[in-house]
């Protein structure tokens, strides 16, 4: 898990915070802040106060003259101040230009190769981890992050001396793994709008990637020395620039924790916890029949970034978002009372679905259906699906399907001892424990009624591991980017460090790791907790879904799981889409859709 440094820099009250060491590892790309327009809508209507900025970011790029634009727009009192920065890419040359706006009106512009005006180089598109712009409360001034700028290039056979070759073009470098590979080294910039200058804030540490920055007035010095806590989302009060909370897990455990509240004082060093992690939950009514149990309001804690306008104006409370069980639930933090409140859904707590509080899983279903049931196992495996609109469920609703959700040990939401359940313990307990919701489900509704798997990524152990160990219970499954084979994912992942701990409960050294899969007793429990060790057992149509750019679950995993089907003649079907571990792209994603339904006519014929 990646861990988090604090700087602070005393230049023109500039406050560059949430740099990333680079042996970390990046977090899960899915990990999304769950409800974040309801968030933004209740910030805004019940604290009130002035929005510090709108940001609106566009990507788009086209081949041939490549061009990619990223802009930013920033609403301060009554101004607007904006930045595009567009990258065109003609005959291999890749030239990057900038423009500041301000009320409509271009104030300045300059292009990233000239190195009389600019010290950095590219600057790259915005994310929720290490590429922004921020500009000051006077619009005067704009913080932002870029790549180191290098040395520019001369051939073997062009340079005069040897001191003027460049480092090469093919030569490896370092990055962020999954869809970060062009985010490397980077620095810290200003620009001043009055003066029309950019300037690199000094002695910036080349070991770190610099995350997010924040205007306060404090002196740049180190927070603290990389520990066995990381440090995440670092929230000053509105009223105190000495004082800031932010959220706090362990290390070397799962990548998404249970977190603490901290509140930190920069002039005693002093940390105090507001809020605990909560470890153990217990349900009220825990022997409520099926799906009629309703869901408690106990606070099961922390799993949510910090919202960044999370202050209430007068800094008294703190908007939290969190998850509790399989709901989606919001908290204030009293500063005062130093007490946590719960804020109640106007439509209630149950009122999207009918749950089941036991194990957290959720259903939408049609009694009188007769097509099949649909089991979506989540992936993560450290996230959770809460009771939230989800298109795809709709459509395969509206088409007739049952829909079951599962949030098995492992999930977040329900305490940090259940996630600490699943450590060491994957192709085991979660296996156990969809295999026991589907067939409560069953219980419940139809028991012969067909069973299809489906989902991605950890999800797809879990599946594979299903489809292998009970062939005849289940009548299909659908595979995207799957985790079929653990020491293949150990040693290739982006992520090394959670495939380790997940597997096998171990903590992962950064230094050394992937030297790990030379111990011959762990080769052997990976191969033999690995989905693929029971493909010869797989009676039932498979369709996968592969993404080449994969950087979490690399290509080759699942096409050699592909092959193996074939060669045991089961009814398969690969398709392989130009993107990311995600696949999220509108033309992708429908796609997937579509051919998902078709695939399961074919073989389970809906239309007859």
């Amino acid at each position: 898990m990646a861990s988090y440094e604090e700087y602070y820099v005393n230049l023109d009250t500039v406050r560059p915070i949430q740099s990333r060491r680079r042996a970390g590892i990046l977090p899960s790309s899915n990990c999304n802040l769950c409800c974040k327009i309801f968030l933004g809508t209740v910030t805004v209507l019940m604290f009130g106060g002035a929005i510090a900025a709108i940001v609106l970011v566009t990507y788009t790029s086209v081949k041939d003259a490549q061009t990619t634009t990223t802009s930013t727009t920033t609403t301060t009192s009554a101004t607007t101040t904006s930045t595009t920065a567009t990258t065109t890419t003609t005959n291999e040359q890749e030239l990057q230009y900038v423009q500041i706006w301000h009320d409509e009106h271009l104030v300045f512009g300059y292009e990233i190769n000239d190195n009389k005006i600019s010290s950095h180089g590219k600057i790259l598109p915005k994310n929720d981890y290490a590429s922004f712009f921020e500009w000051s409360a006077d619009s005067r001034r704009l913080v932002f992050t870029a790549e180191e700028k290098r040395k520019s290039l001369k051939s073997y056979f062009t340079a005069d001396k040897l001191h003027e070759i460049g480092e090469p073009v093919s030569i490896y470098r370092e990055n962020w793994g999954e869809q970060m590979e062009i985010f490397e080294t980077s620095v810290v910039c200003i620009f001043y709008l009055d003066t029309k200058q950019i300037k690199l804030i000094e002695n910036q540490p080349k070991s770190l990637y610099f995350g997010q920055c924040n205007w306060r007035n404090n002196q740049w010095i180190q927070l603290t020395e990389f520990d066995q806590l990381c440090r995440l989302f670092p929230r000053h009060l509105p009223n105190d620039d000495n004082q800031f909370v932010y959220l706090q897990s362990d290390i070397y455990r799962a990548h998404r924790q249970c977190k603490r509240l901290i509140l930190f004082d920069t002039q005693t060093r002093q940390e105090k916890i507001l809020i605990s992690r909560v470890d153990n939950v217990e349900y009220l009514n825990p022997t409520a029949s099926l799906f009629t149990a309703e869901w408690d309001t106990q606070f099961k804690g922390i799993y949510i970034p910090l919202p960044f306008r999370c202050y209430s104006s007068d800094g008294r409370y703190l908007l939290l978002c969190s998850l509790s069980g399989s709901c989606n639930v919001l908290h204030i933090y009293d500063f005062i009372e130093q007490k946590l409140i719960f804020l109640d859904s106007p439509l209630g707590v149950n009122t999207s679905v009918n749950g089941l509080a036991i194990f957290g899983h959720y259903v939408v279903h049609d009694i009188q259906s007769k097509r099949p049931l649909m089991v979506w196992i989540h992936g993560g495996p450290n996230t959770s699906v809460s009771l939230k609109y989800i298109v795809d469920v709709i459509a395969y609703v509206t088409l007739g399907f049952g829909i079951l959700f599962v949030n098995y040990r492992g999930s977040i939401g329900f305490g940090q001892a259940s996630i600490d359940k699943l450590l060491g313990n994957i192709s085991k307990i979660d296996v156990q424990d969809c295999h026991e919701a589907i067939h409560r489900y069953l219980k419940y509704t139809e028991s012969s009624r067909q069973v299809i798997l489906i989902d991605e990524s950890h999800a797809t152990v879990i599946i594979g591991r299903l489809i292998g160990k009970y062939p005849d219970e289940y009548a299909m499954t659908v595979l995207k980017n799957p985790v079929t084979d653990l020491l293949h994912f150990c040693s290739t992942s982006d992520t090394p460090d959670r495939a380790l701990a997940q597997s096998t409960n171990t903590q992962f050294d950064f230094e050394t790791g992937r030297n790990c899969c030379s111990d011959t007793s762990l080769i052997t429990y990976l191969i033999e907790r690995s989905p693929i060790r029971l493909i010869g057992q797989i009676k039932i149509p498979v369709l996968l879904q592969l993404a080449k750019k994969d950087r979490r679950v690399p290509f080759n995993m699942g096409l050699r799981y592909y092959e193996c089907l074939k060669a045991n003649k089961i009814s398969t079907k690969l398709y392989v889409y130009d993107s990311n571990h995600t696949i999220r792209e509108v033309s992708n994603d429908s796609d997937c859709f579509v051919n998902t339904i078709v695939f399961i006519d074919e073989h389970l014929h809906l239309s007859s």
